[in-house]
């Protein structure tokens, strides 16, 4: 070193104190950027992304995406039937009232494609309208072959003991009956309790209905309207007895006006 000028020492000290300056940069450089989440690492896997309610959902009430919001948050605070993405609950059902705020949950919504299975018939109705159940029997109820989604028409029976003239020759009909068209194009909801179109019978079963001459059904939910509804339940407990007519599926059948008519009607004309 006794050689070297000071002009020189200190050129070496300057860059050995900008070495040192770079060393120190790059060091702190490394330690900041491997503590910063990466994609893949087990910090980014701790946060998870979860719907959550926007504005609040009434039970049985039909969820839409302006209702929901997703929210990311640590995966110890997630629950296990969380719902994760807003397009798995859209259009689903809310089994329970929901606030805001509140994760949505697997259990807590029906999908869509229940139609109505394990969350209540009460979503498949249509608004303005009532779920009302009809006995029927071989011949009332279509001889077994309907189906949950067919379309009906009602009509109701009475009879009346009377005696009916026509012209100047008395004619007399005993238990006058009168048919009334009640209700047309009523919706299917289920049969019996299936309210879906599968029949719930084991094929054993099926096979006995069949040789015994006994419907798959005895009872049959129908969509009405609540002056329909009124309708039935004067016609029922009247004593007159109800008769199903099935519609042609998606035929677009127009509904019709017809007047009463009765037995008597139909032997003096």
């Amino acid at each position: 070193m006794a050689g070297i000028s000071v002009d020189k020492k200190k050129q070496l000290r300057t860059i050995a104190a900008v070495s040192a300056v770079l060393i120190i940069v790059l060091v702190a450089y490394l330690l900041v950027f491997s503590r910063r989440p990466q994609s893949g690492t087990k910090e980014d896997e701790s946060i998870r992304t979860v719907v959550v309610v926007k504005s609040s959902v009434p039970a049985y009430t039909q969820i839409k995406s302006d209702m929901l919001e997703e929210k990311k948050v640590p995966a110890t605070e997630q629950n296990a039937n969380a719902v994760k993405s807003i397009k798995d609950a859209e259009g689903s059902y809310a089994l329970v009232a929901m606030v805001p705020g509140e994760p949505v949950l697997k259990n807590h919504i029906s999908s869509p494609d229940q139609n109505g299975m394990g969350s209540g018939l009460g979503i498949k109705l249509a608004e303005g309208t009532r779920a009302m159940t009809l006995k029927v029997d071989d011949v009332s109820g279509i001889a077994g072959l309907l189906k949950v989604g067919n379309h009906v028409d009602i009509m109701f029976a009475i009879s009346a003991d009377k005696s009916a003239t026509s012209g100047s020759i008395a004619n007399e009909v005993k238990n006058d009956t009168t048919a009334v068209y009640l209700v047309q194009d009523a919706p299917i909801l289920a049969l019996n309790s299936n309210l879906t179109s599968e029949n719930s019978s084991s094929g054993s079963d099926a096979s006995k209905s069949s040789s015994t001459n006994v419907s798959a059904y005895s009872v049959v939910t129908l969509q009405l309207t609540t002056e329909q509804t009124q309708q039935m339940t004067a016609a029922m407990a009247s004593g007159g007895k109800l008769y199903l007519a099935l519609r042609p599926q998606d035929a677009g059948d127009a509904t019709v006006q017809t007047a009463p008519i009765s037995t008597s009607d139909i032997i003096l004309n």
